[in-house]
């Protein structure tokens, strides 16, 4: 099975230290593992496995070519995203292709501290 992870943030942190041992595990039960992210913590420490491809992504409009063009290339099975951003973009790309798409939000989406358009994108965006 081909898994595609995309997260939008690859320092250290609680959402990248958790995506690491799901990959991992992943991974050494078999499966073929795409990770799409910036460079950072979990860029350096995924390119160490074998078993998973870590490609260089930074998350713009831009980004859904490049997030179709995995799915296409590598014939991903499930596409799953951490963190707000990674998930507003793969949302969006999910309308291009017909692969399975899981959206974690790892940060807490903070409401009041965004502006109120912002917020209702969001919110509407995942609620497909």
């Amino acid at each position: 099975m081909f898994l595609l992870f995309l997260i939008s943030d690859s320092k250290l942190g609680g959402a990248q230290r958790q995506l690491y041992q799901i990959m991992h595990g992943i991974a050494g039960r078999g499966n073929q593992v795409v990770l799409g992210c910036p460079r950072g913590w979990l860029y350096d420490e995924c390119a160490k496995v074998p078993r998973i491809i870590v490609i260089q992504l930074e998350f713009n409009i831009s980004s859904l070519l490049v997030i179709r063009s995995m799915i296409k290339n590598y014939k991903i099975d499930l596409v799953h995203t951490s963190l707000l951003k990674a998930g507003f973009i793969a949302s969006l790309t999910s309308l291009l292709v017909s692969t399975p798409l899981i959206v974690t939000v790892n940060n807490r989406i903070i409401y009041d501290q965004l502006n109120p358009v912002k917020a209702t994108v969001y919110a509407l965006i995942y609620r497909f």
